[in-house]
């Protein structure tokens, strides 16, 4: 279970560097996921589950050993030697869902998406079938918010190990009055 731990303008152990999105100091953060299916996915390959009113409440993080919080999957790990020892742990929110009323999406079709704001406790469950389970998922959020503060340093890979050179925004509406994030636009040419 997790929320976006950006939403509480501080960042307590956190480098910023770290961050994936950095909210100005004094703006309401908004930030909606968008969660689309590729394909048919059942309850058995893990669809999401909701704490039903947990977007109102702060959940407190706390560091434990690497491999035990968030994203505890091996792929996730495998930089893992390369880092310094300060930075070799992981995340888990003081959070009980037999405390909330979980509302679980039973069955996701193709090319359905789900909305929700990142301030909401989530969760994707395990993956217990033998299908792979296909999905991808976008934020909306503001032109003002950074989006992988470390490319301001020009250090292009996150903490997962991915290579951030390509990485762009899309303005979807509006303008673009601040320059911090590499932003690509397009017409309905193509162009």
């Amino acid at each position: 279970w997790h929320q976006a731990i950006e939403y509480y303008g501080y960042y307590p152990d956190i480098d910023e560097n770290d961050l994936f999105l950095l909210f100005p100091k004094g703006e309401k953060p908004l930030n909606l996921t968008v969660w689309v299916a590729f394909e048919d996915i059942t309850s058995e390959m893990g669809t999401l589950s909701f704490a039903n009113g947990s977007h109102q409440k702060e959940f407190k993080s706390i560091k434990v050993p690497f491999g035990q919080g968030l994203f505890q999957e091996e792929k996730y790990v495998r930089n893992l030697e390369a880092e310094p020892e300060q930075k070799r742990y992981s995340k888990v929110f003081e959070f009980d869902e037999n405390e909330w009323e979980i509302e679980s999406v039973p069955t996701v079709k193709a090319g359905q998406i789900i909305i929700f704001t990142e301030k909401l406790m989530h969760s994707a469950p395990s993956n217990n079938s033998s299908k792979e389970r296909w999905a991808i998922n976008g934020r909306y959020i503001r032109p003002s918010v950074t989006v992988h503060p470390q490319l301001l340093n020009n250090d292009y890979i996150d903490s997962y190990g991915c290579d951030l050179r390509k990485h762009f925004s899309i303005l979807v509406s509006g303008s673009n009055n601040h320059k911090t994030n590499k932003v690509v636009t397009i017409n309905r040419k193509g162009d």
